[in-house]
């Protein structure tokens, strides 16, 4: 009996591995059976009833994004030099007027010293020149012929120029003109002939240069009309054709008049007369009490022009400090202690912090609503989401295009406030709707089904049972929680919105779900 039983007990162990083999399959199968029942669960939807409200609705564009300085300042070497120290360091807060590094110049140097001693060298020469006005010689600008003569020797300049604005007027082409300003039907090229002068008996050859605009111009050589001023009015000509044709009368005029002038002193003599043709440079007028010798002048101007460039340099030489612009943060440092750096080289950048800013992406599909000066809300995680105002100041006209998306870079302007600091890491919504007095619903009440919008309404009818119906609506704003409806409803009706829920299947498996009552 012994051996029996150990027999059949080694038989029932043999039995075991196999009945484990069969119950595998049966599990795999079974564990998908059991996840669609949870999928399906989720598939589930319960229905609840609002009704419609009366309030504020808003639409906000989101984006991210850190804080910045508000303005960024450069700093730039003012000559070429080494550095020979830097009192800040990249994160270093700043005021305006702060030294950041001490710079010096060799060649600045060199260059100062230089001025001194010209400007040393221009004193010496004045000092040795005679202290006295003198005479001056006043000469033709251009070669051409004097055509008019206005000042006579004991004449002051300045009653001169007073009363013709000019001492002597030369005519540099040679030619004359008169301008009809009746309509003709002359020409350019015909021959005429002109007729008059203060005399009135001064015949000359002419011929038509232009005919536009309704204006005729007739040009001739100047060498007949000359005494008088060519600006007078009273000295008119008339313009005949070569049959003796009047076409019409115009002022004498210069074609291309040279105006000598001059500011002080008395007329000595007369060097010209009208007609005279002269060559330039050649002497016209001298002067008396004309004031210092132009060699004195010239040497009072070179000085000055020297103590310019020493100031401006000694200036450059004070600006080898620099100094902070504005207060701010150190965001940038260019240069290390006894390296050398360029004229105009960047070597320092402080970030302003009068305001901050902040530079987010926004989708194309969004941009159209943004505008500047709207709101906006920031939360910075620095602190606890905590929100602060800020407005959109800038909207860049340049998308970037990543994965198909485009975006486009939006600033917003940030007022400074305690414990803001470069870098924070910010969200941003942008207000770019909004509606006090709006008739809305929640968003999962709207229902879309291809170009019709729609409600289900809820109704009574006096009795227990409930009634719907689909009621199709005008929707105007929308955010992600609520829906304007502009037209389709009123505040009194009921609407039906979806709700997901989940249904619990262990009882299928004989164990009862449990209870969600109360005791």
């Amino acid at each position: 009996m012994k051996q029996t039983n150990a027999k059949s007990t080694k038989n029932k162990r043999r039995r075991w591995p196999w009945l484990f083999l069969l119950l595998i399959p049966v599990l795999l199968l079974a564990i998908p059976f059991l996840g669609a029942q949870r999928n399906l669960a989720t598939m589930r939807n319960t229905y609840t009833t609002v009704k419609p409200t009366v309030g504020a609705i808003s639409v906000t564009v989101y984006g991210s994004g850190s804080i910045e300085a508000g303005q960024h300042d450069s700093v730039y070497a003012p000559a070429t030099g080494l550095v020979q120290q830097i009192q800040v360091a990249v994160g270093d807060r700043v005021a305006a007027g702060d030294v950041l590094a001490v710079l010096s110049s060799d060649a600045l140097e060199a260059r100062i010293a230089q001025l001194e001693s010209q400007i040393d060298a221009f004193d010496k020469q004045i000092a040795a020149m005679p202290f006295t006005a003198g005479s001056a010689t006043i000469a033709a600008p251009v070669a051409g012929r004097v055509m008019s003569v206005y000042a006579v020797a004991g004449d002051p300049v300045v009653g001169v120029m007073d009363a013709y604005d000019a001492l002597l007027v030369i005519s540099a082409d040679g030619k004359m003109k008169v301008e009809l300003s009746e309509p003709t039907t002359l020409a350019p090229g015909t021959s005429v002939q002109i007729v008059g002068g203060s005399s009135g008996d001064v015949t000359v050859d002419g011929t038509v240069n232009s005919n536009q605009g309704g204006t005729t111009v007739v040009q001739f050589p100047d060498t007949e009309f000359t005494g008088g001023s060519p600006s007078d009015p009273d000295v008119t000509v008339t313009v005949k054709t070569v049959d003796g044709a009047v076409v019409g009368q115009g002022t004498l005029q210069i074609d291309a008049p040279v105006y000598v002038t001059a500011s002080s002193g008395i007329i000595k003599s007369v060097k010209r007369v009208a007609g005279e043709r002269v060559v330039k440079g050649a002497p016209l007028f001298t002067l008396t009490e004309a004031g210092y010798s132009s060699t004195f002048l010239t040497l009072v101007e070179q000085r000055a022009t020297a103590l310019s460039d020493l100031r401006d340099a000694r200036d450059q030489k004070a600006s080898l400090t620099l100094l902070a612009p504005a207060a701010g943060i150190v965001e940038t440092l260019a240069m290390t202690e006894q390296g050398q750096v360029m004229e105009n080289q960047m070597v320092c950048m402080i970030g302003e912090t009068a305001s901050f800013q902040m530079q987010v992406m926004i989708d194309e599909l969004d941009i159209a609503g943004i505008q500047v000066g709207q709101a906006a809300t920031l939360q910075l995680s620095a602190f606890d989401y905590k929100s602060f105002p800020a407005k959109v100041e800038n909207i860049s006209s340049v998308g970037r295009t990543t994965g198909g998306v485009t975006t486009y870079p939006v600033t917003l302007r940030i007022d400074p406030a305690a414990g803001i600091l470069l870098g924070m890491s910010a969200n941003a919504d942008i207000l770019v709707a909004n509606k006090t007095d709006a008739l809305t619903v929640p968003l999962k009440a709207l229902k879309v089904d291809g170009t019709r919008t729609y409600v289900t309404v809820v109704t009574y009818n006096g009795t227990p049972n409930v009634a719907t119906k689909e009621v199709d609506v005008t929707v105007g704003l929308a955010n992600g929680n609520l829906v304007e409806i502009l037209t389709g409803l009123s505040a009194t009706d009921e609407v039906q919105t979806v709700e997901n829920t989940t249904i619990d299947f262990r009882g299928m498996f004989g164990r009862p779900p449990s209870s969600t009552s109360g005791n």
